[in-house]
């Protein structure tokens, strides 16, 4: 490459970009909050300021309750799925799609920490705990099987991942040798050779655009961000800026008498070339798929490497594949910082691609987003402060769910419409505002505070361990001999079982067998 200076983007301040991005929507979240504020001031019920526990009367059948258990488990099984497939996810790739998976924790998190801050009785904190992280689990697994459906690609991701050079850099791969002689029948290699640097890189540009076309891994392959070799994309006639950019790096070193690299910035990859003889470089790729008089640079790169030949050869006098390829192929990667701050102030993706559709008349499709995310948003609240049944059952529940919908349709609207005035505007500050935003209504309508305040229960359930379902079944008495209470009776000062449904406060002595 010569200086890392020379690549575009490289001097770009991603911290200036990612601190104006933040005081934005530092002044936007002030807003929003006097907003959701005042509509949640108008929600208030007549003693709200308690926490109430609302339980059913009378013990559940052993069927019902076998059933409720397994349910639980199955949902148990979802969340850790996602959990578990979100953090593999996120160490394999240790790119731009990991900073972009930092998202989903971002989102969920702030709402979670409330359970610490408003339920002073421990067994219930840990309730709504392990509920919330349950659907914070949920969460993570449906977008997740969006994103990365097709896991069968993931034992080959992981080896490529580990071995991005020489898997993704092949010049003496027979599909790329074969694109090579097909080049040279299109520009015969004595007029190639004679022409300028620029202008040879030039031609290698709109030869990969016209013989690879543009298309993404999610449609191909159904999983985003897949680091697809030259096989992969010459087989099929197509990859995404990714796949382009490792068939250029693959055909230029074929060609001989270049230096490839392959850069990934946020939302996209591109070929750097170096002349070796005159030090000249040429940026190829960087039109992405906007033709070759687009181009999304400079943005600042995450990561650079190329490709050295092997140092023996593979099975010969003992050579292995980690003796032939031992050199650092990894030219340069950012720092997490840098590259976490890159990758949520990168999204020129969106005012090229996304920003066009939604202009002019297209502009109410905005709103109707926003209205979409605030339904989604109470919503899930409502699960997450176990309430979602009681908006099927009873006028009370389905008015909480409507509150919960009221505060955060303004944060919904608010956020998806400034997201297309900031495009234009000032695009770093794009996906920070649209993920602050989101974060903020999720945790407001989430929080334990308002949900207090307009009268939300929260029910005493059943266990739902197999441990805590063996012992109801198996023990009729406690640990100091006191009858254990039916599931779904809340006990008094005294010990006696109220056996109709009733409402206790926090001040109330609340204990399960």
């Amino acid at each position: 490459v010569g200086t890392l200076d020379d690549l575009p983007g490289m001097r770009t301040c991603v911290s200036c970009n990612f601190m104006i991005a933040c005081i934005v929507l530092a002044c936007e979240i002030g807003l929003m909050w006097a907003v959701s504020g005042y509509l949640a001031s108008k929600q208030v019920v007549q003693d709200g300021d308690s926490r109430r526990y609302a339980t059913p009367a009378g013990d559940a059948h052993w069927l019902s309750t076998t059933a409720t258990v397994m349910a639980d488990t199955s949902g148990w099984a979802l969340a850790v799925f996602g959990l578990a497939y979100w953090g593999l996810t996120f160490g394999l790739y240790w790119n731009f799609i990991s900073y972009m998976l930092t998202i989903g924790p971002i989102a969920t998190i702030p709402a979670i920490a409330w359970s610490y801050t408003h339920s002073p009785n421990t067994s219930m904190r840990t309730t709504l705990l392990t509920r919330r992280v349950k659907l914070a689990g949920w969460l993570l697994a449906v977008l997740m099987l969006a994103a990365f459906g097709n896991l069968s690609v993931f034992p080959e991701q992981i080896y490529r991942h580990l071995n991005k050079s020489h898997t993704t850099i092949v010049p003496d791969d027979p599909l790329v040798l074969a694109l090579r002689d097909t080049f040279y029948t299109e520009n015969p290699k004595e007029h190639f050779d004679g022409l300028p640097f620029n202008q040879r890189m030039g031609i290698v540009d709109e030869f990969i655009k016209d013989k690879v076309t543009w298309k993404s891994d999610l449609s191909q392959y159904g999983v985003l961000g897949l680091l697809t070799s030259p096989t992969d994309v010459l087989t099929r006639g197509a990859g995404d800026c990714q796949g382009q950019s490792s068939v250029t790096a693959s055909l230029l070193f074929a060609l001989g008498g270049v230096q490839a690299f392959c850069v990934e910035t946020p939302f996209h990859w591109w070929t750097h070339a170096k002349d070796m003889s005159t030090g000249e470089t040429y940026n190829l790729n960087a039109h992405g798929h906007a033709g070759l008089q687009g181009s999304v640079l400079p943005q600042p790169p995450d990561m650079v490497y190329t490709w050295y030949p092997p140092s023996c050869t593979i099975g010969q006098d003992g050579c292995t594949e980690v003796e032939a390829y031992n050199r650092n192929t990894m030219h340069w990667m950012a720092n997490p910082v840098r590259g976490f701050m890159g990758a949520m102030t990168g999204m020129h993706e969106f005012r090229r691609d996304i920003l066009p559709h939604f202009a002019g008349a297209n502009q109410w499709q905005l709103i109707a987003i926003g209205v979409v995310v605030g339904v989604v948003i109470g919503l899930y609240a409502s699960y997450f402060q176990a309430d979602l049944g009681n908006a099927c059952k009873s006028a009370d529940g389905f008015g909480r769910l409507l509150k919960r919908v009221g505060v955060s349709l303004p944060a919904g609207v608010y956020g998806m419409y400034m997201t297309f005035i900031w495009g234009y505007v000032y695009f770093p500050v794009v996906l920070v505002h649209m993920v602050g935003i989101i974060t903020f209504a999720i945790t407001f309508a989430c929080n334990d505070g308002y949900n207090i305040s307009i009268g939300t229960p929260q029910p005493i359930a059943p266990p739902t361990t197999l441990l805590s379902l063996a012992r109801h079944c198996c023990c009729s008495t406690t640990r100091d001999g006191r009858p254990s209470y039916q599931w779904g009776a809340v006990p008094t000062a005294e010990g006696a079982v109220l056996a109709q449904p009733t409402t206790r406060t926090v001040g109330d002595a609340l204990s399960l067998a």
